[in-house]
């Protein structure tokens, strides 16, 4: 209980400010930010909920795909293609390609009708038929959020009611602290915080990455005592 109540303080002390503060600096933003300046609106979400939709089993680093993607994506107009020709070449997304394939070709439809007006909620139930909890699904709408703060120049936070990414490091995260559903544990943390759970999500996973805001101090320091290991910029 005693390392719960320390994140829970610390949550608090970030607050959605802080959060809106790590977000813009987290390497994913920035590399979708460059990728605005060359991509239309309309386009650009798409794209974006595409790639996040196959943002699994990567073979190096999150950020490092996410600047890949920015630099090596050729944006013809047709979705699936310019995504099965990005796989082609990217150097961080090369396992379970026919299963991904599939996925998008399942999604074509979908990814038409994102538009960068739609709320948070009726993205994400477009996208329950790939399974409404799954992480990649949730992770979508982050990363849509992601997109459309940097065209609408606005943030807005995100619905308490979509979950955070229930990943390898959450879910170890999670045990660390309690033996609760993850999922449920995750949404008593943001009530009591005030803090959506995606936005949780950007706070922890960028204290264990290169992103250099000031409100990750504590949350780092909180981070090394639960693992009981010095959690450093990676």
């Amino acid at each position: 209980m005693e390392r719960v109540r320390a994140l829970i303080k610390i949550l608090k002390g970030i607050g959605i400010k802080g959060a809106k503060s790590i977000e813009s600096k987290d390497p994913q933003y920035i590399a979708l930010y460059r990728m605005s300046k060359r991509v239309e609106a309309g386009p650009f979400v798409k794209y974006v909920v595409a790639n996040s939709l196959i943002s699994y089993q990567l073979s190096g680093k999150a950020e490092d795909y996410w600047n890949e993607f920015e630099e090596k994506l050729s944006i013809t107009g047709n979705i699936y293609r310019d995504m099965k020709n990005f796989l082609e070449i990217s150097a961080f997304n090369k396992r379970l390609t026919n299963v991904k394939l599939k996925r998008l070709k399942k999604a074509q439809k979908i990814l038409e009708e994102i538009t960068p007006s739609m709320r948070f909620k009726d993205v994400w139930k477009k996208l329950y038929v790939f399974g409404k909890y799954r992480k990649t699904v949730v992770f979508s709408i982050k990363m849509f959020g992601y997109a459309k703060r940097i065209i609408k120049k606005k943030f807005t936070p995100f619905p308490m009611e979509i979950p955070i990414p229930l990943d390898s490091r959450i879910k170890k995260i999670t045990k660390m602290l309690t033996n609760k559903e993850p999922l449920k544990f995750w949404r008593a943390i943001a009530l009591k915080t005030g803090i959506p759970p995606l936005h949780i999500d950007s706070i922890l996973w960028n204290a264990m990455g290169k992103n250099k805001a000031k409100e990750l101090t504590e949350v780092r320091k909180w981070l090394s005592y639960i693992y009981k290991t010095k959690v450093v910029m990676i």
